[in-house]
């Protein structure tokens, strides 16, 4: 039994098994955002090989890592909120899928840490496949959806999006954050095929975002890739991308999703949701009003079941404490990620966090929850960071 052990263990290291359902489990998030069938995948090729493969040594790296030290205090403390919850109708299921949720997230963050410190290009790798998978994705989506609605008016809804996402804005932000990961490779790869591949899935993703008609994620991106080639100096790219951004909003201007639109609707319903939002803050300011608590604001003579920013939704549910874990986390790694593009170069990682924290200010994310897109767009690369912290630090 101990040799089938080892010979099972020795081929699972050898074919890259896990590495390959693992970047398959996350390029399978522009499938399967929120699937049943996905998670189990999760569940059976990717923890369960991992479960043979593990190494204390190399977990133990990452016992002082300020990044791993702080996300797991904040997830720690994201879940012990559930003790103060204000919801009388939260069931003992939900607080078991809390515990699961947290165990979960735990898992992933191991798995990643141990495959991003044997496999330095992991990152590239997820790009490379997820960003195939979404492209796919996308072609469908506007393929079909375009057969029954006006082109290019109607703004696009991606079909594997489902119930999950019933508008179009988080599909945006999803895309927007792999089309860094495609922008940077197609400017500085150095192989011919690859930086072909990198501009043609770039398109389309930009193509996608733009059919949705989602300001938030589009400027986002615009305002990440342009700190990117300010610190590379691309001033040929960064006029590019001006032109392209300033032409896209004199477009909007022409449908419902402008500036203008946004100026006379988006922002007075965000400003009385926030208000509404920060006066319930103020009921619970230092603790929050607990994990499981059902979220209601009504603002503008109507309820909305979310704050519209994932900073307020955090502090309202977590208080003044988890918001500070939150920016913690943010600073560390900020300062982590700028000492890592002054030694190699590499801005992708700065750009990923500034567009997300961007592209979330008005809308939601859930940092804890069961398999998502926040573990690609979020943890993925927060992770990730962690372990070329440690791999510089030791030379």
């Amino acid at each position: 039994m101990l040799n089938l052990y080892r010979w099972f263990r020795r081929e699972l290291q050898t074919s890259d098994f896990l590495t390959w359902t693992f970047i398959l489990f996350l390029a399978g998030f522009f499938f399967f955002p929120d699937d049943h069938l996905h998670r189990n995948f999760f569940y059976l090729f990717v923890i369960l090989p991992f479960l043979f493969l593990f190494d204390p040594s190399v977990i133990r790296l990452y016992y002082k890592n300020e990044i791993v030290i702080i996300s797991l205090g904040m997830l720690t403390y994201i879940g012990l909120s559930v003790l103060w919850t204000r919801n009388p109708e939260a069931s003992t299921e939900a607080y078991y899928d809390t515990l699961r949720y947290f165990l979960m997230i735990g898992v992933f963050l191991t798995i990643t840490l141990y495959l991003a410190q044997k496999k330095g290009d992991l990152l590239e790798k997820t790009i490379f496949w997820a960003s195939l998978a979404a492209s796919i994705s996308a072609v469908i989506s506007i393929l079909v959806f375009y057969r029954s609605h006006p082109f290019p008016g109607t703004r696009l809804e991606g079909i594997f999006w489902n119930d999950y996402l019933s508008y179009c804005i988080m599909p945006a932000v999803y895309y927007g954050f792999l089309g860094i990961g495609t922008i940077y490779r197609a400017q500085y790869e150095d192989i011919y095929w690859k930086k072909i591949y990198f501009c043609s899935i770039s398109l389309v993703i930009i193509a996608f975002i733009l059919l949705t008609q989602s300001r938030g994620p589009f400027l986002a991106l615009v305002i990440a890739l342009l700190t990117g080639f300010i610190l590379d100096k691309r001033w040929k790219l960064i006029g590019t991308i001006l032109l392209v951004g300033l032409g896209w909003l004199a477009l909007a201007e022409f449908g419902d999703t402008g500036i203008r639109g946004f100026i006379s609707t988006g922002i007075p319903d965000r400003f009385a949701i926030w208000e509404v939002t920060l006066e319930q803050i103020r009921e619970s300011p230092w603790f929050g009003k607990g994990y499981l608590t059902n979220i209601q604001i009504f603002a503008n003579d109507q309820f909305w079941g979310h704050p519209h920013s994932m900073f307020l939704s955090l502090i309202l549910k977590t208080g003044i404490l988890g918001g500070l874990l939150f920016l913690l986390l943010i600073a560390v790694f900020f300062i982590d990620a700028f000492r890592y593009y002054k030694e190699y170069g590499d801005w992708q990682y700065i750009a990923m966090l500034l567009f997300i924290l961007i592209a979330t200010n008005s809308h939601k994310m859930r940092l804890f929850y069961k398999p998502a897109m926040s573990w690609l767009v979020f943890w993925l690369p927060i992770t990730i960071m962690a372990v070329k912290v440690e791999k510089t630090r030791n030379g």
